[in-house]
């Protein structure tokens, strides 16, 4: 089920890489195992469950909002961009 968002089966690679800037925290999981745990959910989504377990999320105003971000998409975005006009976005 997708839930509006990239789905993590198309997220690049075999593992998903999560990274968040405020608290520093970062990981790498397995594409299939999160598949099977949690279905092809959007990576919107993902993100929110992953942050779910952060104890900085609320320790400190500045760290209300989670930044939670998937570098390896927005890697493959850049990619993608430079291969359709031959220049950076």
């Amino acid at each position: 089920m997708n839930d509006g968002g990239v789905p993590i089966s198309q997220h690049p690679g075999e593992q998903v890489i999560y990274a968040c800037t405020p608290c520093g925290r970062r990981g790498v999981y397995s594409k299939a195992k999160l598949i099977a745990e949690h279905g092809d959910i959007g990576l919107p989504r993902l993100a929110s469950i992953l942050s779910a377990a952060c104890d900085g999320r609320f320790d400190s105003p500045q760290m209300k909002l989670c930044k939670a971000y998937f570098p390896r998409l927005a890697e493959s975005s850049i990619a993608d961009s430079k291969n359709a006009n031959g220049r950076e976005p």
